[in-house]
């Protein structure tokens, strides 16, 4: 068998598995923290993922969203209700307050749905001595967030004008929400879902009279390279889905019938906007709150996503501090945005790349910017006679395989768009055609 070795392309650094967790984490603060510190300083946030939808409160058709508040021996509570739907509590009184500032935080707690491109079959750009920074979590909350919601904010159509109130929980009342004097009504009838947001010095939070459900796959924390993608279609009924993904789960469970915590969500502590996943929202949103004391170091915050059925439905919800070994099930989901190229295009754009005037171009390119510290050293080695002719090498390999795979790897792309739709059926237990009927009616 010949040895075909291939040019040299990029450098790429990896973690070894060797070794515990401590000694990663201590590699990542020696090696790459001084280096994200300095590039933060002088760089504005990498660019962050396209969020195609949320299911958030709004989007899901008006859940009722609560913030609690615990600090210290102060308690408050926000509601986004309407005024005649709230309960009252000796000695305390509702005040009217923003209720864009509840909404804002539960847009950034809930759990989202980004676009994650699929594999390249027809790459139209010289890939050749590409830098390859670190990559950082897309938790898709950076400056300048890239909105693409693809769902109908209110679906429902009852939460369009919302209203929040707020009230002070009386002197001793600890960790302890008298849910049913707050909302009397909520629940009373039927099932309901709510969102709970906890503040908090708990890292885990949980509620003692409520048994949590065991999230799996993909809902809870994995690998973001193995956790399967909604087809890029179903991207407008990402809201549903999520739920429905969660109500299948409470039914193999036997948690159909009975209150439930669905799922609970850190999203870290209070505090300026970081590369971390913290909510500080704007001063007059914390003060309409009742967090604009409440610091960093003092304050966890925590979302809680509740199913509440009247038989079994809770007058107080407790808080308790869940084992750290539970975590946090937040992640973030994708829907797969398949090639948008057709094979024709692919075609015809591999026939217009020159790998000539590119790989002069992009020499050039890299020697003006001084960006050889991040290529393979073998090439940055390089006089520039051989690295134009270890780029033209490259670039005509690129276009060979390209030729020769296009037809089966247009081929593999429709096989992926259908396993998303067989995956969003097992997990949801909807038949795929019916998902996609909904889908062509939202169209």
């Amino acid at each position: 068998m010949n040895d075909m070795r291939l040019p040299p392309t990029i450098a790429v650094i990896k973690v070894r598995a060797e070794g515990d967790e401590m000694a990663k984490s201590a590699w990542w603060k020696a090696v790459w923290l001084p280096l994200f510190l300095a590039l933060s300083v002088h760089a504005q946030p990498p660019e962050s993922d396209i969020v195609l939808g949320r299911a958030d409160a709004d989007a899901s058709g008006g859940w009722p969203v609560v913030l609690w508040v615990v600090d210290g021996d102060r308690a408050s509570v926000v509601v986004s209700a309407s005024r005649d739907a709230l309960g009252e509590l000796p000695g305390a009184s509702w005040v009217p307050v923003d209720a864009q500032a509840l909404m804002s935080l539960e847009r950034f707690g809930a759990p989202q749905l980004v676009a994650r491109p699929d594999a390249t079959v027809c790459p139209v750009t010289l890939g050749w001595a590409r830098s390859t920074p670190p990559q950082l979590a897309p938790y898709a909350h950076w400056a300048g967030e890239r909105l693409a919601l693809r769902h109908t904010e209110c679906a429902g159509g009852d939460c369009a004008m919302r209203q929040a109130w707020r009230i002070d929980l009386p002197a001793g009342s600890g960790e302890s929400l008298p849910l049913a004097r707050l909302l009397p009504g909520l629940a009373a009838h039927g099932p309901e879902w709510l969102v709970l947001h906890v503040v908090s010095r708990h890292s885990w939070p949980g509620l003692a009279e409520l048994r949590y459900l065991a999230v799996p796959p993909p809902l809870a924390w994995a690998d973001a390279a193995t956790v399967p993608a909604l087809p890029l279609a179903a991207a407008a009924q990402f809201p549903a889905i999520q739920a429905e993904l969660l109500l299948q789960a409470a039914r193999a469970q036997g948690r159909a019938a009975t209150s439930t915590l669905m799922r609970a969500d850190a999203m870290g502590s209070i505090g300026r906007v970081g590369y971390v996943r913290n909510w500080a929202g704007s001063a007059a949103q914390r003060e309409a709150l009742g967090v604009q004391s409440i610091s960093a170091q003092s304050g966890r915050i925590a979302r809680l996503l509740l199913r509440l059925h009247p038989a079994d439905r809770p007058a107080t919800l407790s808080l308790m501090a869940r084992p750290p070994n539970a975590g946090s099930n937040f992640v973030t989901l994708h829907a797969l945005v398949p090639e948008p190229a057709t094979m024709p295009a692919c075609q015809v754009a591999q026939a217009a790349l020159r790998c000539e005037p590119a790989c002069a171009e992009r020499v050039a390119e890299l020697q003006q910017l001084n960006r050889w510290a991040w290529v393979e050293p073998a090439v940055a080695r390089l006089t520039p006679a051989a690295r134009l002719a270890s780029c033209r090498q490259s670039c005509q390999l690129q276009k060979q395989r390209v030729e020769q795979d296009m037809a089966f790897n247009f081929e593999r792309v429709a096989e992926r768009q259908q396993r998303a739709w067989q995956w969003v059926e097992s997990l949801t237990g909807r038949s795929a055609a019916a998902w996609q009927r909904q889908a062509a009616r939202l169209e």
